[in-house]
């Protein structure tokens, strides 16, 4: 079974918001069944997280893109978020990077912590007003 299975609770309704979470939710299941392995390969790790890191900033950038668009009033606020869960996610590749070790069950844990609330409260909360606006 999946670490963090996609469920209607992630469903946000606008379809390029929540593919991007799903991509995001299907790097950490890849970090979470690599973890799992008996001997967890060390690059591997890297390279998934990597990969996650790097469509983390894409979501982040197409994300605020679309609440500038749509004059969304805390669109400052939601990127200066995105800034401080950027700075965190490197800082982990950084770590991994020097010790694949660094990536332990409880690291995966507060990653799958993160994107949840990521998309279950900060993005939740901006998504009301972008569906006013016909963003779907």
């Amino acid at each position: 079974m999946a670490l963090m299975p996609w469920n209607n609770e992630l469903v946000l309704g606008i379809p390029s918001l929540d593919e991007q979470h799903q991509t995001l939710v299907t790097h950490i299941n890849a970090l979470g069944a690599e973890l799992g392995r008996p001997a967890a390969d060390a690059k591997a790790l890297s390279h998934i997280l990597e990969d996650l890191v790097d469509a983390a900033m894409n979501h982040f950038i197409a994300e605020e893109e679309l609440l500038n668009r749509h004059g969304h009033p805390q669109a400052d606020a939601h990127s200066k978020g995105h800034s401080g869960e950027t700075s965190s996610l490197v800082q982990l590749l950084d770590q991994v990077h020097a010790d694949a070790g660094a990536l332990g069950l409880e690291k995966l844990a507060q990653l799958k912590d993160w994107l949840t609330r990521h998309i279950q409260v900060d993005d939740r909360a901006a998504v009301a007003l972008l569906m006013s606006k016909g963003a779907a």
